[in-house]
């Protein structure tokens, strides 16, 4: 009995385990690196991919940053396995903060993000992997490399690299995806922390939170207005601009229609050709042209007047004067339509500068066509008009002019991207183009960019939103676009800003969220500490308590400082130690009473597996529980079968013997025994006096307290097991839960017993009936073979003709009856063969044989087979047989049984016998027969070796037999210490195969 007192503890402390410690330590270090090594692995690569479409060397720079930490990561997760988690995690957070401080100095505008996640990732880190101590120290070394990265971002004196928006982004994401990925990795450990540590996340993670949804929703929202009045700027600066270049074209159109009604325009024209040379109103002409051209400040590169007949009569370039411009559309088409007429832009075929052309057509008095004035602009005019525009929309807002075939004709601040397509056009678009003066001669290659969402968000316009983000350039960050049509020419008018200027206020927003964010950690961090201790304390204090009660410090008592929750708690553990105390007294008695019934049933049960006599086995039971448990009575009935009576089958004491000795039994339902026959649950009364249906037998008067448990197996009752006792109040549930495992354990031995015996009897019937059979067959073959052999004599001498010459018909039913005869021989025959193996009484006889003696008597043999069939015997015979060890007779029985057999089931082809050495046993030599016939189906290869079976069962099947041939086969095979063997395949044939020893030695 263990004492209450404090020098001697119920209990061994449990101690520290430091070895578990450190595989946590270790498994936290090698998951940690790998996360990192994933994360930062997956945004190099993406960041990579991005930098190389933009072209950007100073991305791919970056870049190597991160990749470079993986790989570090990776050597880290290495290290913290093979050797240990320290030295592992000082490598990883030394090179992801030294990362950190080289990104902020290379990159601009993120040392905030960085400096911040450098922090978190080093507390996320820390606290999971190294001691309290070290964890301090490398938490002060991040503080340090955030201060540094700050003073960097502010007083960095070297120019840093420019990182396009979309690295950024990505920089940007992969910030908030580690922290977010550590703090659930944490969060999956939380079994492991304290309360006061649970109780500062919850508080800071809700607060954290709830700022960040706050905020996201904010920076949402801004971003969505901010792009909304971004686009209505913009298309409000497109149609502006549109609306300026058709003004410009219309005002030059209505110029140019005036300008045909200056005097003598007419008059110079009606001169004839060889009077107008030197005339005054050439003179009168050519001064108006000069006076045009100019006119303003535009890039008016010529003025001409052309008869006609699309001759250049009089141009302000006279180098132009005499040429043919009938085939030009500015021509053709003022004269077609007899009016104004502005041309696309066209590339000079002599100098390949590009042009935009006007023209009108003369009239004389009687409104004929007598000629054409025509204006060549320069196209640098609408470069002049485009550029005008930047910033009409907003800071850093240019304008694109676009022609049908999306190639720029003007461009706000790229104009060495003018006269280039979007992306590139098909070739035989391009020599089109270039044919008729739309596109410069120059390589392919140089007339296109390749920006295909360009392409594609110019694609919907008309269909759908005028609104789009894209790249206009090569190397270009994104865009905002907004396009709209001209209505002069089909020209796009193209307005766009760059994202990261319309959206300035939502990155400044983000940083002072940030910012905001985590002052309110630490704040949120101070109040959760002092929190979490208010609340923790009391319960640190109880746990203290009640490590102290583990230890076998029953004296101790918890304080009841509060009414709450804490103090009833206190309370309620106070009590505990008190009831413990008491309890701990019984406990050991109790301990060794149980383990006294465990070994007790344990033993018992191991007994009933070895005892096979009924009677035995109940009279163990009985004087075991008597000795071990000093009941007053103890007995077993057994249910009849047929009667359903309980027979008392066995007792202890002398009473036990006279009981049974005279039979004694009860009906079903009779008593406390018969009720539980009927109920099949146990019964118990610790005073029987008080139970209705207790009838005291007379050999047993100092009966007080009685249980009785059936015996069950399964949900049968085999019988019931009784015990009583002198005392009131005796059994318990324990004492009922011991007695009707012993009770379950009987049954089944009982029912054990019982089956074992029959299965003896039958054991027995069946083996004289098995030798009733063999007997009764080797009779009747004999029996039967006697006149079956007189019928075959007789019947071969009417055959052979010496009783005299019969008849053809005669002849053919004695025929008949000969191969019946012979039929029902070898069918009696294989009867009493597989008879005699059954029996035991087959004997073989083996020597040493000549393989190729037995196989040519098989060969002479199964030729007469064939000899009314397409089949072909073939011999497949190795030339380095040997002799085998069998006996001859029955191997020309295996072999004509498997030839015969396979004959039977071939109706063309071959039948082969192949004999040959045995590769996977030397010491066998192989034979089989392989056929081409109608084979075996899968499911059935077993059916041919089974007596009476054949593979076709149906009462249609074709083939007739015994089905004995190969089971004697199969016997005999097995008695030469072989195994016969079968592979069939449907429609393709089938291979029966066996091997024989070569020596006396193998059988």
């Amino acid at each position: 009995m263990v004492k209450k007192n404090n020098s001697t503890p119920i209990a061994n402390p449990i101690p520290k385990d430091m070895a578990n410690e450190n595989n946590t330590l270790r498994r936290n270090a090698v998951l940690l690196s790998l996360i990192l090594a994933g994360i930062t692995g997956i945004v190099s690569l993406i960041a990579f991919y991005a930098s190389y479409q933009e072209s950007s060397w100073q991305g791919l720079a970056v870049n190597s940053i991160p990749l470079g930490v993986a790989i570090i990561a990776l050597v880290s997760a290495w290290l913290s396995y093979t050797i240990h988690p320290t030295i592992g995690i000082r490598l990883l957070l030394g090179s992801y903060m030294s990362a950190i401080l080289a990104m902020s100095i290379l990159t601009d505008g993120a040392w905030w993000i960085l400096a911040l996640n450098g922090l978190a990732v080093t507390i996320m880190i820390v606290t999971q992997t190294l001691p309290r101590q070290e964890s301090i120290q490398a938490i002060k070394a991040s503080l340090l490399v955030a201060l540094l990265v700050g003073l960097g971002a502010v007083y960095w004196p070297l120019e840093r690299l420019a990182v396009s928006v979309q690295t950024q982004t990505i920089f940007l994401y992969s910030t908030v995806a580690l922290p977010l990925t550590y703090a659930i990795f944490i969060i999956q450990q939380r079994a492991n922390y304290t309360l006061r540590t649970k109780l500062i996340i919850a508080f800071v993670t809700v607060n954290i939170f709830s700022v960040i949804a706050v905020a996201f929703l904010a920076n949402n929202t801004a971003r969505v207005s901010l792009t909304d009045a971004a686009n209505r700027a913009l298309f409000a600066g497109a149609s502006r601009t549109a609306d300026s270049l058709d003004s410009f074209i219309e005002t030059s159109l209505n110029a140019m229609n005036t300008e045909t009604q200056l005097p003598g325009l007419v008059e110079y024209l009606r001169l004839p050709p060889n009077k107008r040379s030197g005339s005054s109103e050439e003179n009168y002409v050519r001064e108006n042209l000069r006076k045009l051209s100019n006119k303003g400040n535009v890039k008016i590169s010529s003025y001409a007047l052309l008869n006609n007949q699309g001759l250049n009569v009089v141009d302000t370039v006279s180098t132009d004067i005499g040429q043919d411009e009938s085939h030009r559309d500015y021509f053709y088409e003022a004269i077609l339509n007899s009016g104004p007429y502005v041309s696309p832009i066209q590339f000079s075929p002599i100098t390949d500068q590009p042009f935009l052309y006007f023209s009108a057509p003369v009239l004389d008095t009687n409104r004929e066509i007598i000629g054409v004035l025509r204006v060549r602009y320069e196209a640098a005019i609408l470069q002049q008009l485009i550029t005008q525009r930047n910033e009409l929309a907003g800071a850093q807002s240019f304008a694109i002019l676009l022609d049908e075939n999306h190639i720029r004709l003007a461009d706000g601040t790229a104009p060495e991207f003018n006269f280039k397509s979007i992306v590139p056009l098909a070739p035989e678009r391009v020599v089109l183009l270039q044919k008729t003066g739309r596109l410069p001669n120059r390589p392919v290659e140089e007339l296109s960019t390749d920006i295909p969402e360009f392409e594609q968000g110019l694609a919907k316009v008309g269909t759908a939103s005028p609104y789009f983000m894209t790249k206009l350039a090569v190397n270009n960050d994104l865009n905002a676009v907004a396009v709209t049509k001209l209505k002069t020419r089909p020209w796009l008018m193209v307005f766009s800003q760059p994202q990261s200027v319309f959206l300035a206020p939502v990155t400044q927003q983000t940083q002072n969220i940030l910012l905001l964010t985590a002052a309110i950690a630490a704040l949120s961090l101070v109040v959760a500490v002092g929190v979490a201790q208010l609340l923790a304390a009391p319960i640190t204090h109880l746990t203290t308590i009640a490590l102290q009660i583990a230890k076998g410090d029953l004296t101790v008592q918890a304080p009841v400082e509060t009414q709450d929750e804490t103090g009833q708690l206190a309370e309620a553990f106070n009590m505990m130690t008190a009831q413990f105390g008491s309890l701990i007294d019984t406990l050991e008695i109790r301990i060794q009473e149980r383990t006294k019934y465990l070994k007790t049933s344990a033993e018992i049960s191991r007994q009933l597996t070895a005892i096979l006599d009924l009677d035995e086995l109940l009279q163990y039971i009985i004087n075991r529980i008597q000795t071990e448990f000093n009941f007053y009575y103890v007995h077993i009935y057994l249910v009849d079968k047929e009667t359903g009576d309980l027979i008392m089958a066995e007792g202890s004491g002398e009473v036990g013997q006279k009981l049974k000795a005279r039979g004694h039994r009860l009906l079903s339902g009779q008593g406390i025994v018969g009720s539980v026959v009927e109920t099949n649950e146990h019964f118990l009364s610790n005073n029987v006096d008080e139970t209705p249906n207790f009838f005291r037998n007379p050999l047993l008067p100092d009966t007080n307290s009685e249980l009785a448990v059936p015996l069950r197996k399964g949900k049968q009752v085999l019988g019931v097991l009784d015990i009583q006792s002198t005392e009131y109040g005796h059994f318990g549930a324990e004492d009922v839960a011991l007695m009707q495992s012993i009770a379950n354990q009987l049954a089944v031995a009982v029912d054990n017993v019982r089956l074992l015996a029959d299965r003896e009897s039958t054991i027995i019937k069946l083996q004289e009936l098995d030798r009733l059979k063999s007997e009764f067959l080797t009779t009747m073959s004999h029996e039967l073979r006697t006149p079956l052999n007189s019928i075959l004599g007789f019947s071969d001498i009417l055959l052979q003709g010496i009783d005299g010459e019969l008849g053809e018909y005669a002849l053919n039913d004695i025929q008949l009856i000969y191969n019946s005869g012979q039929y029902l021989l070898a069918i009696i025959n294989d009867i009493l063969d597989i008879s005699k193996i059954e029996a035991g009484m087959m004997e073989i006889v083996p020597d040493y044989l000549d393989v190729n003696e037995v196989i040519h008597d098989v060969f002479s043999t199964s030729s007469l087979l064939v000899k009314d069939k397409p089949v072909e015997v073939i011999l497949d015979l190795s030339p380095d047989l040997l002799p085998v060890y069998a006996d001859k007779t029955r191997l020309k029985q295996i072999l004509l049984n498997l030839v015969g057999n396979a004959v039977k089931f071939t109706h063309q082809g071959s039948v082969t016998i192949q004999v040959k050495l045995n590769g996977h046993e030397p010491d066998k030599m192989y034979f089989a027969v392989i056929d081409t016939g109608i084979g075996i189906p899968e499911d059935k290869l077993l059916a041919p070796f089974e007596r009476f079976k054949q593979a076709d069962m149906s009462k249609t099947r074709s083939h007739g037999g015994t089905g004995l041939g190969l089971a004697i086969c199969k016997q005999l095979v097995e008695m030469h210490g072989g195994k016969l063997g079968l592979k069939s395949k449907v429609d393709v044939g089938s291979e029966f195969f066996f091997s024989i020893p070569l020596t006396k030695e193998v059988l």
